[in-house]
């Protein structure tokens, strides 16, 4: 029944906006939990949507109830209720005495990893984020982690790793946007042409309107030679209308360039003059072409 509860209060948090059921049903997560396992993923849910829903404080006290008599447990989920009220010190003291870190429960010293690498990170060092995470993801498999570990592994540059986490998030059956930008981009520095042309078509397809996917899918295809298929896929935003990005219209007029058509170049720049005022580079190819 816990399992069940925590789906609907899922639902009714990501997908229906519920709050008031999602909270019952929560709640009630809360009174039917039948072992450990289960008390962790409760307290785990309820400490990811209690914030979203303002209701900390009530959160706490379930905590308090729920894992009264488990000493080691309340700690580690008190120190993630002190990062969620960003006090960063309350949270240090608790994850960093020995016990909390030492205990004999792989998911507790997994969540005891997670949290300090939280903290990690709002130092803004990654590698020691990195470390921790990669620790807390071998200990128990949440993709939640993964998704985190990407992150610090983009911002550290490591795109080798980044892209199989990647990798690993999608034969977890997780479709992600985000996880989806990251494989595309790690891919391109990676020289993985193919597979970043492919998760750039996937996110255009679902976003058709964002200007940003279409430059990057454009210049996937540069790469490629595809400089005809590039050029079809910015001349939605490199025209004269309201969808006109400058850095699509500056990239088709190096595309036509390249093909030896600068004539062609003028002529996109000619035609959206009025809207690029503002734009020094382009006025300035627009004076040069000229």
């Amino acid at each position: 029944e816990a399992w069940a509860l925590l789906d609907a209060a899922t639902l009714y948090w990501a997908a229906l906006r519920d709050k008031e059921n999602c909270w019952l049903a929560l709640s009630r997560a809360t009174k039917v939990v039948r072992d450990q396992e289960q008390k962790i993923l409760v307290c785990d849910r309820l400490f990811q949507i209690a914030p979203t829903l303002e209701r900390l404080e009530p959160a706490l006290e379930m905590l308090n109830a729920l894992l009264a008599d488990d000493k080691v447990g309340h700690l580690i989920f008190k120190a993630k209720y002190h990062l969620l009220r960003n006090d960063v010190a309350a949270a240090s003291a608790i994850l960093d005495d020995p016990m909390t870190i030492n205990n004999g429960n792989a998911s507790y010293r997994a969540i005891a990893l997670h949290l300090k690498a939280d903290i990690a990170a709002i130092a803004e060092n990654w590698e020691e984020e990195r470390e921790l995470l990669e620790e807390s993801y071998r200990l128990r498999q949440r993709p939640t982690v993964l998704r985190k570990l990407l992150t610090v592994l983009y911002k550290l540059n490591d795109n080798e790793r980044a892209f199989k986490v990647c990798q690993i998030i999608e034969n977890l059956g997780i479709r992600d946007e985000y996880v989806t930008q990251i494989k595309a981009s790690s891919a391109r520095n990676l020289g993985r042409y193919d597979d970043s042309e492919g998760a750039w078509k996937l996110l255009l397809r679902k976003s058709s309107k964002r200007a940003d996917y279409a430059f990057a899918l454009a210049e996937v295809l540069t790469r490629q030679r595809k400089d005809a298929e590039a050029l079809k896929v910015l001349s939605p935003f490199a025209r004269n209308n309201d969808q006109l990005n400058p850095s699509c219209l500056a990239l088709s007029c190096d595309i036509e360039e390249h093909r030896g058509k600068p004539e062609v170049a003028f002529s996109l720049l000619n035609a959206c003059y009025a809207r690029i005022q503002d734009e020094v580079p382009l006025l300035l190819k627009h004076i040069q072409l000229g």
